[in-house]
């Protein structure tokens, strides 16, 4: 039975021996997406807080005649309460895919 390969450290000292990343490591990703200077969220609470009669019109619209006008009215409300439906896709695969794993010293696995 062949020895398990050693993995070794990366070259920029961002992985220790078991392949895992480093506290403190050189290249540090950065602190992730800056905070936005607004939010359009937070500006729509607060002018509906301030004007709540923009929520009765909402809801008026969902009685509208116009059909469409009230259907995206509905649709729009109920996205934001239920959030959007989640969307699928079928994918049909016909051949075959083979896959084979090969360490850097050049023997399978």
């Amino acid at each position: 039975m062949a020895e398990a390969p050693v993995k070794k450290a990366d070259e920029t000292g961002d992985r220790d021996e078991r392949g895992r990343f480093v506290k403190g490591r050189k290249s540090q990703p950065g602190p992730g997406r800056p905070p936005s200077e607004f939010s359009i969220t937070e500006l729509l609470r607060a002018e509906i807080q301030a004007r709540p009669k923009l929520v009765k019109r909402w809801a008026d619209l969902m009685e509208s005649e116009d059909e469409n006008v009230a259907l995206r009215a509905i649709t729009s409300a109920a996205n934001r309460i239920d959030g959007m439906p989640k969307q699928s896709a079928e994918v049909e695969h016909k051949g075959s895919l083979n896959v084979g794993l090969v360490w850097h010293d050049g023997e399978e696995a």
